[in-house]
């Protein structure tokens, strides 16, 4: 039996209890922060991790994640 892969797991730390994240633990940040360098800091980090996988056999979930950080960076920044 073949285990699937879990990329909030293995790149991000989310526990398969804590998915599908929020966008806070999404981006690996206290809940209600509101200080705009934190979020944006942490969507940068986050990104630029995930993206070190674009080009390997999980590239779908890859952008699939990267899209849900971007979409998390904009809503806690608006």
């Amino acid at each position: 039996m073949t285990e699937q892969f879990d990329p909030y797991l293995k790149w991000l730390g989310i526990a398969p209890k804590d998915q599908p994240p929020h966008h806070y633990r999404l981006l690996g940040i206290e809940l209600y922060e509101s200080d705009e360098d934190v979020i944006s800091n942490a969507s940068d980090q986050r990104m630029s991790f995930v993206r070190e996988h674009q080009s390997g056999k999980h590239s779908d979930q890859c952008q699939q994640i990267l899209n849900g950080l971007a979409k998390a960076r904009v809503c806690l920044l608006d």
